[in-house]
């Protein structure tokens, strides 16, 4: 378990590297009504984190029958992730001919509209970062996938997949 646990633990520090994930949040809870949208915001990233690993960690599960686990499938799941944002990665790898200044506007666009929140939204809002963009969504897969093929009891899973959650968020 110590084994799974540290990989889930370094999966779960990268997801919360995320800066779209904390721009966002300074953003709602600076908003007018910061604290009942910083509130539901965090039920609904929690909540979308949660679901996204469960998700994960059910393909996982049903990827092995193997009672004591299969660390050459949960290496190959990991590999088959990596080589995913490889590709995905592969076209912003050439630096722009002139720099795209509609970029900043667009965040200053979003951060005004995040500004002028409402609560439901807020909370729409904090389940689809909870699970998440390309890379938080990987990585959650792969942490769940890695939990469910390592053959865990069901106590174990779930006190990793709290362990990601918290973390991760």
């Amino acid at each position: 378990m110590a084994d799974t646990a540290s990989r889930v633990l370094v999966f779960a520090l990268v997801a919360a590297a995320s800066p779209v994930a904390l721009l966002a949040t300074a953003a709602v809870l600076t908003s007018r009504r910061g604290r009942t949208n910083g509130s539901l915001y965090m039920v609904g990233f929690l909540l979308g984190q949660s679901i996204a690993f469960v998700v994960a960690l059910l393909i996982g599960s049903a990827a092995t029958t193997n009672p004591d686990g299969n660390e050459e499938l949960a290496a190959a799941l990991e590999l088959a992730f990596g080589v995913g944002l490889l590709v995905l990665a592969w076209p912003q790898r050439h630096p722009r001919a002139e720099p795209h200044r509609a970029g900043s506007n667009g965040v200053k666009a979003m951060l005004a509209r995040l500004h002028r929140l409402r609560p439901g939204t807020a909370f729409s809002v904090g389940l689809l970062l909870g699970v998440g963009g390309v890379k938080r969504l990987t990585i959650t897969l792969v942490a769940g996938a890695t939990v469910g093929i390592a053959g865990l009891t069901p106590v174990e899973d779930v006190l990793l997949g709290i362990l990601y959650v918290l973390v991760a968020a």
